[in-house]
């Protein structure tokens, strides 16, 4: 083998070598986001309508009941202690009309610990406060509150909540993605419905109240993954 041809080869090598360390960290990123998520579909988010119809439309209520008006919350309990919580207060009519109150991810919020500085937040976002016990205030929630947040997603089968309208309510995440439901409190008009949320391939009307979603993730399908 020439000379020529021996380092044409090792230059090669090399660089698969090479590339395969930059990329590996991001690829254990990606399985250990996925690892857990397990997988879902359409079909299973629609049978857990129709099993926990009533315990979904109670979890709308009770939620709604403990967000004052001033304010939007989401929250997600990915484990028995562990929660992601946002909070926006509201700053006119408009869907995207607020301010960032809190916003972290993987929280106790039993036991929080105030980070040294935020998590992930767009620049165009400011937090306004890292203190857990401040917002806890704001809301008027206790620890009793996040129970029974917790419990009233259990009884529907479900892991997270957004207040407002429509109230959506996530059902279950599939690989990087999540699928949720969407429970208006009166049928939209049918202008609003066919503008928005029929005419997007993530959103599916179920019935005149229930409007289905697929969230897509950083990677994979934006749109229902699930033929109709």
């Amino acid at each position: 083998m020439s000379t020529w041809i021996k380092i044409v080869l090792g230059l090669a090598v090399t660089i698969i070598v090479v590339g395969f360390i930059m990329i590996a960290p991001g690829l254990a990123f990606l399985w250990a986001l996925t690892s857990d998520a397990g997988a879902s579909s359409k079909a299973e988010l629609i049978q857990n309508y129709r099993t926990h119809e009533t315990q979904l439309q109670q979890v709308k209520t009770y939620f709604n009941s403990v967000v004052p008006s001033s304010f939007q919350v989401y929250i997600e309990y990915r484990e028995e202690e562990e929660i992601d919580l946002w909070v926006y207060k509201k700053t006119g009519p408009g869907e995207h009309d607020r301010t960032v109150v809190f916003q972290q991810w993987a929280i106790d919020p039993y036991d929080y610990e105030r980070p040294a500085t935020k998590s992930f937040n767009p620049a165009d976002a400011p937090l306004e406060t890292l203190d857990l016990a401040e917002v806890k205030q704001q809301l008027g929630w206790t620890d009793a509150t996040f129970r029974e947040i917790q419990q009233q997603l259990d009884a529907a089968n479900c892991i997270s909540v957004k207040s407002g309208e429509p109230t959506q309510i996530g059902f279950a995440r599939s690989d990087m993605g999540k699928y949720s439901y969407n429970l208006f409190s009166q049928p939209p008009s049918d202008s609003l419905m066919q503008n928005r949320w029929s005419n997007n391939c993530s959103l599916e009307p179920l019935n005149r109240t229930v409007v289905l979603e697929y969230g897509g993730g950083a990677i994979g399908p934006q749109c229902f993954p699930d033929p109709k």
